[in-house]
C-alpha cells in the first residue's frame, strides 16, 4: 500500500513533532460594560465568556471603554485600545508579546508592563495617546519601538 502525505500534513507534522506553535491569535474583546470586578482575569468580563489566554504567543486583548484591572501576572501576545478604556494597577504585571500595544483613542496604562519580545510597537494614531503613570516600569529583554 502506497501512503501520500501532502505538504501540508508534513509541515503539520513537523510543528507537532518541533514544538512549533501553530495556534493563530485570536482577538478577545472587554465588555465595555459598568461591572464591579473589572478583574482581566475574569471570564465573564470578556465577551463569550473567556478570557485571553495566558500567553505571550496566542491572543490580542481588544479594551474599548471601561477599566480592566490587572491583579496578577497576565500575559498576552498585544493589546489593541478601540476607545477610551485603560488597564488599571491591581498588584499584577501585564507581560506584552510582539503585538505591542495600538491605540486609537486617549487610554492609559497604570500597571506595571514587561515586554519579553523583541521590538514590541506601541503604535498611536489619529491623535490618540497611550500614557503612563510615573511609577509604571518598562521592562524586559525585548526593544520597545514607539
Amino acid at each position: 500500500m502506497k501512503i501520500k502525505y501532502t505538504k501540508s500534513a508534513i509541515a503539520v507534522a513537523v510543528a507537532s513533532l518541533t514544538g512549533i506553535n501553530t495556534a493563530m491569535a485570536a482577538e478577545i474583546t472587554w465588555n465595555d460594560a459598568d461591572i464591579a470586578d473589572s478583574d482581566w482575569a475574569t471570564a465573564g468580563n470578556w465577551a463569550g465568556g473567556v478570557a485571553p489566554a495566558d500567553s505571550i504567543g496566542t491572543d490580542i486583548a481588544n479594551i474599548g471603554n471601561g477599566h480592566v484591572s490587572v491583579s496578577t501576572t497576565r500575559l498576552v501576545n498585544g493589546i489593541i485600545f478601540s476607545g477610551s478604556g485603560q488597564i488599571d494597577d491591581g498588584g499584577g504585571t501585564l507581560e506584552i508579546g510582539s503585538g505591542g500595544a495600538t491605540s486609537t483613542g486617549n487610554n492609559d496604562i497604570y500597571a506595571d508592563v514587561i515586554l519579553n519580545q523583541s521590538n514590541t510597537a506601541f503604535n498611536v494614531g489619529g491623535g490618540g495617546r497611550i500614557s503612563m503613570r510615573d511609577t509604571s516600569e518598562i521592562s524586559g529583554s525585548g526593544g520597545l519601538d514607539v
